[in-house]
């Protein structure tokens, strides 16, 4: 970027910044990330809460100790995705055994 064009836009973020605080606003550039990111972060994690790695993981071996598959956990995650969050539901197993079957016997029978 030529030298004229960096100063034109670091003169715009001083104008911009001296504003906000004339407004009261928070300074943006002191967070971690833009808006953008923020909001970018929120969309992908689908309004998961801190922690969630250690709650899913927790989860997984409790199961895992309850004599479940890895198959089953992996359909009971597909299923919870494509339910939009929602446990359980039509043909639900409390034992954590495979969903995707009952779904293909309902479709079939």
């Amino acid at each position: 970027m030529p030298p004229a064009a960096r100063e034109v836009q670091e003169r715009e973020r001083q104008r911009r910044l001296l504003e906000d605080r004339e407004k009261g606003l928070p300074d943006a550039r002191k967070t971690t990330g833009s808006l953008l990111e923020e909001k970018a972060k929120e969309v992908w994690m689908g309004g998961e809460t801190e922690g969630w790695k250690e709650r899913r993981l927790r989860e997984e071996q409790e199961k895992l100790a309850n004599g479940a598959s890895y198959g089953s956990l992996i359909m009971d995650q597909i299923w919870e995705v494509w339910n939009q969050g929602a446990e359980g539901g039509k043909g639900a197993n409390p034992n954590g055994e495979q969903k995707a079957a009952e779904v293909r016997s309902e479709k079939n029978g």
